[in-house]
Protein backbone atom coordinates (compact mmCIF):
# COMPACT_ATOMS: atom_id res chain seq x y z
CA UNK A 1 0.00 0.00 0.00
CA UNK A 2 1.38 3.12 -1.31
CA UNK A 3 1.65 6.47 1.42
CA UNK A 4 2.06 9.81 0.16
CA UNK A 5 3.22 8.19 -3.35
CA UNK A 6 5.72 5.91 -1.50
CA UNK A 7 5.69 2.15 -1.17
CA UNK A 8 4.66 1.57 2.42
CA UNK A 9 7.93 1.12 4.58
CA UNK A 10 9.98 3.91 2.47
CA UNK A 11 12.58 4.53 4.69
CA UNK A 12 14.49 7.21 2.34
CA UNK A 13 14.27 8.14 -1.33
CA UNK A 14 16.93 9.95 -3.74
CA UNK A 15 16.32 11.30 -7.06
CA UNK A 16 19.26 11.22 -10.07
CA UNK A 17 20.16 14.63 -10.96
CA UNK A 18 18.14 13.85 -14.59
CA UNK A 19 14.88 13.01 -12.67
CA UNK A 20 15.01 9.63 -14.55
CA UNK A 21 15.84 7.41 -11.45
CA UNK A 22 14.85 7.10 -7.98
CA UNK A 23 16.30 5.16 -5.40
CA UNK A 24 14.22 3.80 -2.86
CA UNK A 25 15.93 2.50 1.01
CA UNK A 26 12.98 0.21 3.05
CA UNK A 27 12.86 0.55 7.02
CA UNK A 28 13.70 -3.28 6.93
CA UNK A 29 17.50 -2.54 4.75
CA UNK A 30 16.17 -3.69 1.51
CA UNK A 31 17.49 -0.58 -1.40
CA UNK A 32 15.74 -0.58 -4.79
CA UNK A 33 16.59 1.67 -8.03
CA UNK A 34 13.59 2.52 -10.25
CA UNK A 35 14.09 3.53 -13.63
CA UNK A 36 11.61 5.24 -16.54
CA UNK A 37 9.64 5.38 -17.99
CA UNK A 38 10.74 3.68 -21.03
CA UNK A 39 9.36 4.59 -24.50
CA UNK A 40 6.13 2.16 -23.70
CA UNK A 41 5.63 4.14 -20.65
CA UNK A 42 7.22 1.50 -18.34
CA UNK A 43 9.30 1.64 -15.09
CA UNK A 44 11.55 -0.80 -14.33
CA UNK A 45 12.86 -1.76 -10.99
CA UNK A 46 16.61 -2.95 -10.35
CA UNK A 47 17.20 -4.78 -6.61
CA UNK A 48 20.48 -3.76 -5.23
CA UNK A 49 19.89 -4.89 -1.96
CA UNK A 50 17.16 -7.65 -1.31
CA UNK A 51 15.44 -9.97 1.00
CA UNK A 52 17.84 -12.48 1.89
CA UNK A 53 20.35 -8.98 3.02
CA UNK A 54 18.17 -7.36 4.48
CA UNK A 55 17.30 -10.91 6.77
CA UNK A 56 21.00 -10.46 7.81
CA UNK A 57 21.26 -7.04 8.52
CA UNK A 58 17.67 -5.61 8.94
CA UNK A 59 18.41 -2.06 9.93
CA UNK A 60 17.32 0.51 7.67
CA UNK A 61 19.87 2.51 5.82
CA UNK A 62 20.32 6.45 7.10
CA UNK A 63 21.56 7.94 3.93
CA UNK A 64 20.91 7.52 0.41
CA UNK A 65 22.12 8.92 -2.57
CA UNK A 66 23.20 9.14 -6.48
CA UNK A 67 26.31 10.78 -7.50
CA UNK A 68 26.84 13.72 -10.55
CA UNK A 69 25.97 11.15 -13.50
CA UNK A 70 22.82 9.38 -12.04
CA UNK A 71 25.15 6.27 -12.87
CA UNK A 72 26.16 4.87 -9.20
CA UNK A 73 23.89 5.21 -6.18
CA UNK A 74 25.30 4.77 -2.55
CA UNK A 75 23.22 3.97 0.57
CA UNK A 76 24.72 3.76 4.32
CA UNK A 77 23.52 1.04 6.35
CA UNK A 78 24.55 0.35 10.17
CA UNK A 79 26.49 -2.22 10.37
CA UNK A 80 27.64 -2.80 6.99
CA UNK A 81 29.26 0.30 5.96
CA UNK A 82 28.99 2.62 2.48
CA UNK A 83 27.83 0.18 -0.15
CA UNK A 84 27.72 1.58 -3.77
CA UNK A 85 26.04 0.17 -6.82
CA UNK A 86 25.51 0.71 -10.73
CA UNK A 87 22.33 2.03 -10.73
CA UNK A 88 21.10 0.41 -14.09
CA UNK A 89 22.54 -2.85 -13.44
CA UNK A 90 22.81 -3.09 -9.73
CA UNK A 91 25.81 -4.22 -9.82
CA UNK A 92 28.00 -3.46 -6.79
CA UNK A 93 30.82 -1.71 -7.36
CA UNK A 94 34.22 -1.36 -4.65
CA UNK A 95 34.44 -2.87 -1.57
CA UNK A 96 31.82 -1.85 2.03
CA UNK A 97 33.72 1.67 2.67
CA UNK A 98 34.08 0.95 6.59
CA UNK A 99 34.45 3.41 9.44
CA UNK A 100 37.37 2.69 11.91
CA UNK A 101 36.22 0.33 14.59
CA UNK A 102 34.37 1.87 17.04
CA UNK A 103 32.51 4.49 14.38
CA UNK A 104 29.65 4.50 12.20
CA UNK A 105 29.24 6.54 8.76
CA UNK A 106 26.45 8.85 9.21
CA UNK A 107 26.45 10.21 6.04
CA UNK A 108 28.23 9.80 2.84
CA UNK A 109 28.69 12.13 -0.99
CA UNK A 110 30.23 10.63 -3.59
CA UNK A 111 33.89 13.16 -4.33
CA UNK A 112 36.10 13.37 -7.24
CA UNK A 113 38.24 10.66 -8.69
CA UNK A 114 36.46 7.57 -7.63
CA UNK A 115 36.39 8.60 -3.94
CA UNK A 116 33.35 8.76 -0.79
CA UNK A 117 33.74 11.35 1.53
CA UNK A 118 31.80 10.27 4.65
CA UNK A 119 31.05 12.08 7.89
CA UNK A 120 31.42 9.15 11.02
CA UNK A 121 30.34 9.81 14.63
CA UNK A 122 31.05 7.11 17.38
CA UNK A 123 29.10 4.05 17.82
CA UNK A 124 25.80 4.70 20.13
CA UNK A 125 26.18 8.21 19.82
CA UNK A 126 22.81 11.00 19.03
CA UNK A 127 21.81 11.45 15.77
CA UNK A 128 23.66 14.91 15.21
CA UNK A 129 26.56 14.47 17.06
CA UNK A 130 29.68 16.18 16.51
CA UNK A 131 31.65 13.74 14.27
CA UNK A 132 34.96 13.55 11.70
CA UNK A 133 35.30 13.01 8.20
CA UNK A 134 36.72 10.37 6.25
CA UNK A 135 37.72 10.10 3.08
CA UNK A 136 37.60 6.76 1.02
CA UNK A 137 38.90 5.25 -2.27
CA UNK A 138 36.04 3.12 -4.19
CA UNK A 139 37.97 0.36 -5.74
CA UNK A 140 39.99 -0.62 -2.95
CA UNK A 141 38.16 0.88 0.06
CA UNK A 142 41.21 2.03 1.15
CA UNK A 143 40.53 4.98 4.00
CA UNK A 144 42.51 8.52 3.99
CA UNK A 145 42.19 11.10 6.93
CA UNK A 146 42.65 14.30 5.70
CA UNK A 147 40.89 15.69 7.96
CA UNK A 148 42.95 14.18 10.85
CA UNK A 149 41.20 14.01 14.10
CA UNK A 150 38.92 17.46 13.69
CA UNK A 151 35.63 17.38 14.78
CA UNK A 152 32.88 18.84 12.83
CA UNK A 153 29.25 19.65 12.86
CA UNK A 154 27.01 20.09 9.94
CA UNK A 155 28.27 18.81 6.77
CA UNK A 156 27.34 18.95 2.90
CA UNK A 157 29.04 18.21 -0.15
CA UNK A 158 28.27 20.02 -3.54
CA UNK A 159 26.36 18.10 -6.29
CA UNK A 160 29.82 16.84 -8.28
CA UNK A 161 31.21 16.11 -5.13
CA UNK A 162 34.46 18.51 -5.86
CA UNK A 163 33.48 21.01 -3.01
CA UNK A 164 32.91 20.37 0.98
CA UNK A 165 31.03 22.99 3.86
CA UNK A 166 31.79 22.22 7.13
CA UNK A 167 30.92 23.82 10.49
CA UNK A 168 33.72 23.56 12.60
CA UNK A 169 33.05 23.14 16.54
CA UNK A 170 34.04 26.62 17.39
CA UNK A 171 30.83 27.49 14.70
CA UNK A 172 32.91 29.09 11.92
CA UNK A 173 31.87 27.72 8.04
CA UNK A 174 34.99 26.14 6.07
CA UNK A 175 34.90 25.55 2.49
CA UNK A 176 37.18 22.26 0.71
CA UNK A 177 38.46 21.98 -2.31
CA UNK A 178 38.03 17.79 -2.91
CA UNK A 179 39.98 17.76 -5.93
CA UNK A 180 43.48 16.27 -5.27
CA UNK A 181 44.32 16.52 -1.46
CA UNK A 182 41.23 18.03 0.00
CA UNK A 183 42.43 21.49 0.52
CA UNK A 184 40.39 24.26 2.84
CA UNK A 185 39.35 27.46 0.33
CA UNK A 186 38.27 29.34 2.89
CA UNK A 187 36.49 29.83 6.35
CA UNK A 188 33.86 31.91 7.54
CA UNK A 189 33.57 33.00 11.18
CA UNK A 190 31.01 35.23 12.69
Amino acid sequence: MKKNGLPAGSRIVALSPDGRMSARASVHGQVSVGIGPDAAGKWRTVILRGVDAARKNARAPVDLRFDATGRRVLAVLPGEGVLVWESESGRRVGRPLLAPKGWETAQAWFGPDGTVIGRIAQEGAAEGTQGRLVRWTLADGRRATPWGTDLTGAVTVSGDGRTLVRCTPDGALQSWDLTGGPKPRYQYTT
